[in-house]
């Protein structure tokens, strides 16, 4: 035979009513915390009789179950764009490079024009490279530290040591501004 008092009791989670000085309250545990809070009518006067504090701590419990949702619903939108951003950051092509390095926000807007061919130069090589290599290299997260000390010793190898550098710089400033603009 089922208890009399079966379901009447609040839910775990949803805390405990109790009564002090003619006043009742909302006692809840959260993340090892106790807190409690006074229970008010719709008015705003404190509840005086249980059923009262029922009605209200029903109400409290309600709107917290509603912003649990909200939260967990948040949290999904949130990494569903992340998911979004990572599937746009994949599938950016090497080409994408240069176009992607002059939109970006954070770069420097005061580079000279030589720098900027400069710049352009070891970009253009480092695309034709990608290109001739087999499997070739095509988007942008395919190209690894491995790959990019390759492409310096097979093009830069020859030359000065002050051009193998300068190349390594110039990489290492586009690329830092490029996976900034795509999130990488």
């Amino acid at each position: 035979m089922a208890s009399k008092t079966a379901g009447r009791g609040r839910q775990k989670g949803e805390g405990s009513i109790f009564k002090k000085n003619n006043r009742f309250y909302l006692r809840r545990t959260e993340n090892g915390r106790r807190s409690s809070e006074m229970l008010r009518n719709e008015d705003g006067t404190p509840c005086t009789t249980e059923a009262q504090a029922k009605t209200a701590a029903d109400k409290i419990n309600e709107l917290r179950r509603e912003l649990d949702k909200i939260q967990d619903h948040k949290a999904a939108v949130e990494a569903i764009a992340r998911q979004r951003d990572l599937i746009t950051s994949l599938t950016t092509t090497i080409n994408d490079i240069w176009p992607t390095f002059l939109s970006s926000p954070t770069r420097p807007q005061d580079t000279s024009d030589a720098r900027r061919r400069d710049q352009k130069l070891v970009i253009d090589r480092l695309v034709n490279w990608c290109g001739q290599q087999t499997p070739a290299i095509t988007a942008m997260n395919d190209i690894t530290a491995a790959a990019l000390s390759k492409f310096l010793t097979d093009v830069y190898g020859d030359l000065s040591g002050r051009s193998y550098c300068e190349a390594i710089t110039i990489l290492r400033h586009v690329f830092k501004h490029t996976y900034k603009a795509l999130g990488l």
